[in-house]
């Protein structure tokens, strides 16, 4: 187990002694080699299936052992009662992952125990289930963790720009049993305004939605600059949202995320054509199953 978390921590303002821990995974510490080097977490896109369980056992043995520590830290007889056992013991089956099939939709999904065997087809999910945590797969797309103010529901978004224009961040919001003033959102890492370059057919669609989020191309007057983060900063103020911050790195500009567009642009001047691999990060949100008991 890594001294640090692998993971870059939402900032919103909940930690993990309150219940709720939110974060994106960096490239890096994993199985995965080549194109996928190191910590991709997502199946069936060219990574060997082995690197990714190993990448995803080791990401979950990382939440339980940061919501492990964090309940020690604030619980003497917790930190008492592990010390009578071993600490691998005492997490290994505390929490479990709800994982998507996104398909740039609006569709939204609730986890519990009965969903967690399977993929939903879905671009969001919540739950108010102990030990269970919704993952979010991207490599550019926009990330939404959502938690309310007590940590007793918790949601999750994939918003590329379909997505966005599809609505899912209301339709997250909606389905979450808690007023839309008591929640709380990050909007974590991914591509940034000055590296989303994009055709009419994205900006047009886009531009009346959030005018303010579409911008200039400075050499192609037929292509625009749109600002993702804005669009979801936008939608989530419209839904409601009490509270919303950002990790504001741009995922193609930085070398711990993954970037498809990157990849793409990368393998278009190496071999002539625009399909690009690489690896997915993970967003996830979750809460302790030990705070959530103990409250």
């Amino acid at each position: 187990m890594r001294a640090d978390p692998p993971w870059l921590q939402a900032s919103w303002p909940l930690a993990t002694d309150q219940g709720a821990l939110g974060f994106t995974t960096t490239c890096h510490g994993g199985a995965s080699t080549g194109a996928f080097a190191s910590n991709n977490i997502r199946f069936d896109i060219g990574d060997e299936p082995s690197a990714v369980t190993a990448n995803r056992a080791n990401l979950l043995d990382a939440i339980n052992q940061q919501l492990c520590d964090a309940g020690a830290a604030n619980d003497k007889a917790s930190l008492m009662a592990r010390a009578k056992s071993p600490l691998s013991a005492s997490v290994t089956a505390s929490v479990r992952l709800q994982w998507l099939d996104q398909v740039h939709g609006s569709k939204c999904v609730y986890a519990d125990e009965s969903s967690l065997n399977s993929t939903p087809q879905a671009d969001a999910a919540w739950t108010d289930e102990p030990g269970i945590g919704i993952a979010i797969q991207t490599a550019d797309c926009v990330p939404i963790l959502i938690t309310d103010q007590s940590a007793r529901v918790v949601g999750a978004a994939h918003a590329g720009w379909r997505g966005l224009v599809a609505n899912i961040i209301s339709s997250l919001v909606v389905s979450m049993p808690a007023k839309p003033a008591d929640l709380r959102a990050w909007i974590g890492p991914c591509i940034g305004l000055r590296h989303f370059e994009v055709g009419e057919d994205v900006w047009s669609v886009i531009l009346p939605i959030v005018p303010e989020s579409v911008h200039k191309h400075p050499d192609d007057p037929s292509k625009r600059l749109v600002d993702l983060v804005a669009v979801a900063r936008w939608q989530l103020r419209q839904s409601g949202v009490g509270s919303i911050s950002a990790a504001n790195i741009c995922t193609y500009a930085s070398s711990d995320f993954y970037s498809y567009r990157q990849a793409c642009i990368s393998t278009s001047l190496n071999s002539g054509t625009a399909m690009g691999m690489t690896g997915r990060m993970a967003s996830v949100v979750v809460c302790s199953p030990n705070y959530l008991r103990n409250r």
